[in-house]
Order: C-alpha cells, then structure tokens, then sequence
C-alpha cells in the first residue's frame, strides 16, 4: 500500500505489476493516461495494456500536429477518421491510434478563425493612430 497522498503516476506500475503477480490473470489493462510514463512501462515488463497517451508528452505534440491528413482513414463512426502510428517510448514498442473527430476539427478552426480576426481587427486600430501622428522627420515616422 502507498500513501494517499502519492501521485497515481508514480505508484500506477508498481501497483499493476503487484496485482498482475497475485491474480496471474491473462488480459489487457485499460487504464487512464496515469500510467502513462516511462518508469511506468519499464515496470509492467510483458504485460498488455491501453491507455491514452498524455498530449503534455513532446513526441504526442509532435505526432497530433504534424501527421500527414492521408495517413488518416476513415472509421466506422460517421465524423471520425483514424491513423496508427508506431512508437517507441519509454524502451517499449506500441502502436499509438489517433483519433480524429471532425466536429473538434471544425471547431478548433472557427475558434482559430475568431482569434485571427481578433488581432487583426486589433491591428487596423493601431495602424489608424499611427496614421494619425504627426512626425518632423521621416525616419521618425519609419522608426
């Protein structure tokens, strides 16, 4: 047993090892991204599991921004599109799945939209008083 007041991250694979050693159960562990550390999966050594890769991971970042749209195929699920990427994290080899969701797409595009017309509204502002000082030289003007 750990304390309570111990992060799951840092005891998830110490307690998953001790469980799978005492029920010798052949399965798959489903857990939540807490497990999801390189301590972690050098202790679960041969045992199977899912979990959700953390996106506060680098290579996640990475992966999410920068894969390639025809990697991705077509689901089961009306608005959603897959794409399997092998991975090595951590010393193990896995098979991450990213899910994309076209609703999220589309949303995260019209909030960026938002944001863009935001600033340059913003930037129009700033031109117009700009345009309205006046300058005794003009490189005070270009400065």
């Amino acid at each position: 047993m750990s304390s309570g007041n111990q992060s799951d991250k840092a005891v998830f694979g110490e307690r998953v090892t001790a469980f799978a050693q005492q029920w010798n159960l052949e399965g798959i562990l489903v857990a939540d991204s807490a497990l999801y550390s390189d301590a972690n999966l050098a202790q679960m050594g041969d045992l199977r599991w899912i979990t959700r890769v953390p996106l506060t991971l680098a290579e996640a970042q990475t992966l999410v921004s920068d894969l390639p749209t025809e990697t991705f195929e077509a689901s089961e699920r009306d608005g959603y599109r897959l794409a399997c990427v092998c991975s090595t994290y951590g010393g193990v080899k896995q098979l991450w799945v990213v899910v994309e969701n076209q609703a999220r797409v589309d949303s995260d595009r019209r909030q960026i939209e938002r944001q863009v017309e935001k600033h340059r509204q913003q930037a129009e502002i700033q031109l117009r008083r700009q345009g309205k000082i006046d300058f005794n030289y003009a490189e005070d003007a270009r400065n």
